[in-house]
């Protein structure tokens, strides 16, 4: 109450001294309390001073009050304490009295001659003081009469608003403590004033810590800039957000939203979710637009994260190659995907309520009840089961069970026939092995790639002298039963078989306990699984055996060679497939293991050490000539390896079959050249045609030209080059000496490309 109060203070003292000579009068009997005279009549300004609630009174220059309205007189008269004293009492005297004591009454003793002089323009203050016994507050504002010394007082009871202020702060207080104990949330309280928004100047403030990192502005006084405030909601959100805002300024309606801003300082997007509500202060006269706001930024990008979850998990559940069911507390199927449908043959919606128990056989319902007993008290569970289809058909499978986020269970589950049907194969598969291994008809080992051995038959252990329990303890190593010198080559070769698939025979020695070697022949085909077996066929080869035992043992040996041979090859097999008859298939099969023989029972002939090139050619061609002067063979001495040897003569034998049916030896006048040279550290073999029956390239790859391709391509890494000329085929072999030929001394001697001075037709 400044200005207005002072006005009024000023108006109020002109009227009670309008009429001096009635106001001394008045004056004279309230102070004696007798009068000379009866009293006059109050004139209209003193009965409207009279009806005012404010008490209001009038001092002289000396301080002493002079007139006083009926609000001051009734509180002066009830015997209240100071500043109601009656008219004639020396007011300024009792504050100076109780300024001792109190400092409002030391300021009020100052203040008030400065404005009874007309040096101050008004004083103004406020003091609780008794009332019937009740602390009541009263604001006492002076101001100078004008033309005159002196002064008006009017007080004003303000207990009401003490009061309200009083709870105000505690509401406050409250407030505060609220705010400053929850760091994650934002509070703003607004001013109903004159502001374009609605504040006043100082309504626009941000309580919360976290006014920095969310609002990004403020002012020296910790103020928010509401300007830059709403400047920063999301241009998207930003008409909505203002909407809401203007129905609560204007209309007093509360809101919760959530929306947008782009922080003014790092440019970063944040979401926030925003509480406003009104409250008014009717005993204060003030209004005030409260609202906390929280960053909800990492839980929208929680639930983004979630939603992403949930679609990849969808798509997932909806293009597993497994069947995957969904079961809910009560044991009953909440959802399936499409490969669960599939393998049911139920639509989905058909699926979805069915009891978990229905799809089992009725046999293992109650198995299904247990272990569901059980998965609902968090036992793991991985199992086969039978499903039943709803043909009546039923699919074995593998189940796994997981637990899902919300509790229910995920039952993934895998068809597994087709693995029975493998396992089954697999386990005839091994028996026929079983029965092999165990017949003793020739040494039997099963080892590692390390050499570890597995598993050995009697005839292997027996040779080597070592007994059955040694395999089983995983104690007996191939190679370390192998003689040192030919531990190496051993070694190398086994390596071979697994890249290979299988591994020709070779000699290697093994070692028995008392130091004894042993001389074996060791043939190796790889089984492969995940331990990478191979199996290896042992025969005895020792020098302790009498000549004759051991002609008779490698004739042995060459006899199921050559059975070994014909079942891996598969030549019946191959054979067949191209041969229009059973005359056509018998005569092809013959020809091939006639040749696949000869050679063999050259390199029996030669203990297996190798044979020479003219020799084997000679052998294999010779079935096929009637006139031995058909054929030139210009050869260079070379000693071929043995399966070099058997290699080429199936090679020259395919040659030989299709000119005698397709080519120079289908005429009597055709003839046929096998030149040979060495060049470049290969053997190069030319086979040429002439004067037989017209040749025209085939049209696709018959049986003889694949089994050359395999000879001598892939078997020996050599090169195969055919020229189907009118006149008659030439074919191109080359072979590297390094695998084909034995590195004797007389073929190195030989100059490359030349032919043999003894060269003559066969």
């Amino acid at each position: 109450m400044d200005e207005t109060a002072k006005a009024h203070a000023a108006s109020l003292g002109s009227l009670l001294m309008r009429d001096q000579g009635e106001a001394e009068g008045r004056i004279l009997q309230n102070s004696a309390g007798v009068g000379t005279s009866a009293a006059p009549t109050a004139p209209p300004a003193h009965a409207v001073l009279d009806a005012l609630p404010a008490q209001v009174a009038v001092l002289d220059r000396n301080g002493v009050i002079v007139a006083a309205n009926a609000a001051w007189r009734q509180a002066a008269g009830a015997g209240a304490e100071l500043p109601m004293l009656a008219v004639g009492a020396d007011y300024l005297a009792a504050w100076r009295l109780a300024a001792a004591r109190d400092e409002v009454a030391a300021e009020a003793a100052r203040g008030l001659p400065a404005v009874i002089r007309g040096r101050s323009e008004r004083l103004a203050l406020e003091y609780p003081w008794q009332c019937s016994g009740e602390e009541r507050w009263v604001q006492l504002v002076a101001a100078p009469l004008p033309d005159t010394e002196g002064c008006v007082v009017m007080c004003h009871d303000i207990t009401d608003r003490k009061r309200a202020e009083a709870r105000l702060r505690v509401s406050e207080g409250r407030f505060r403590s609220l705010v400053e104990n929850m760091p994650d949330i934002v509070f703003c309280r607004g001013v109903k004033g004159r502001s374009a928004h609605g504040y006043d100047e100082g309504g626009a403030r941000l309580y919360g810590r976290d006014v920095l990192r969310i609002a990004g502005t403020m002012d020296a006084e910790g103020r928010a800039r509401i300007d830059v405030w709403y400047a920063a909601v999301h241009p998207e959100d930003r008409e909505r957000y203002l909407a809401a805002e203007r129905r609560r300024k204007e209309a007093y309606k509360p809101f919760s939203i959530e929306y947008r801003i782009i922080h003014p300082v790092t440019g970063e997007l944040r979401w926030m979710r925003e509480v406003a509500w009104v409250v008014e202060e009717v005993s204060l006269g003030q209004t005030f637009f409260d609202s906390y706001i929280l960053d909800i930024t990492e839980e929208k990008r929680r639930a983004a994260a979630l939603a992403t979850s949930e679609a990849r998990w969808r798509a997932l559940f909806d293009n597993a190659l497994d069947a995957i069911f969904v079961v809910d507390a009560g044991g009953r199927l909440a959802d399936a995907n499409p490969a669960a449908c599939r393998l049911m043959g139920w639509g989905r919606a058909e699926l979805i309520g069915r009891p978990l128990t229905s799809l089992v056989p009725a046999a293992e319902a109650g198995r299904m009840a247990e272990a569901w007993a059980a998965m609902q008290h968090g036992v793991p569970h991985r199992g086969e089961w039978t499903l039943v289809r709803r043909d009546g058909g039923t699919v074995p499978v593998e189940i796994g069970v997981g637990i899902l986020p919300d509790g229910r269970l995920k039952i993934a589950a895998r068809d597994i026939a087709e693995r029975r049907r493998a396992e089954a194969a697999l386990k005839e598969s091994d028996l026929r092995l079983r029965r092999i291994i165990e017949s003793d008809a020739v040494g039997m080992v099963v080892f590692d790639l390390a050499g570890r051995v597995h598993e050995a038959n009697d005839a292997f252990l027996e040779l080597v002298g070592r007994s059955r329990e040694e395999p089983a303890q995983g104690s007996l190593d191939l190679l370390g039963l192998t003689s040192p010198e030919h531990r190496h080559l051993t070694a190398v070769l086994l390596a071979e078989a697994a890249k290979a698939q299988r591994q020709r025979p070779f000699e290697t020695e093994l070692l028995r306990p008392d130091g004894e070697r042993v001389g074996v022949l060791l043939g190796v085909a790889y089984l492969g699984g995940s331990e990478r077996l191979c199996i290896g066929l042992v025969a005895d080869l020792s020098d302790r055996r009498v000549a004759e035992r051991r002609r008779l043992l490698l004739q042995e040996l060459n006899h199921r060679v050559k059975n070994i041979l014909a079942m891996v090859q598969a030549i019946a097999q191959q054979t067949g497939r191209r041969a229009a008859t059973v005359e056509g298939f018998l005569a092809a099969f013959r020809g091939r293991l006639a040749a696949l023989s000869a050679a063999h029972d050259l390199l029996v002939a030669h203990g297996w050490q190798g044979v020479r090139l003219e020799s084997l050619l000679r052998k294999a061609l010779g079935a096929h000539l009637v006139d031995a002067k058909r054929l030139t063979l210009t050869l260079p001495s070379l000693v071929l390896r043995p399966q070099a040897a058997q290699d080429l003569a199936l090679a020259v034998h395919e040659l030989a079959t299709n000119a005698t049916k397709h080519g120079a030896l289908a005429e009597a006048g055709g003839h046929v050249t096998l030149a040979g040279r060495i060049e470049n550290d290969e053997l190069v073999l030319v086979w040429r045609e002439e004067g037989g029956l017209p040749v025209t390239p085939p049209d696709h790859q018959g049986f003889g030209t694949a089994l050359l391709t395999q000879a001598i391509r892939h078997q020996h890494r050599g090169r195969v080059a055919c020229d189907w000329r009118s006149e008659g085929l030439v074919c191109t072999m080359v072979l590297p000496l390094a695998t084909a030929a034995e590195p004797l001394q007389e073929t190195r001697g030989e100059p490359a490309g030349q032919a043999p001075a003894a060269a003559k037709p066969a």
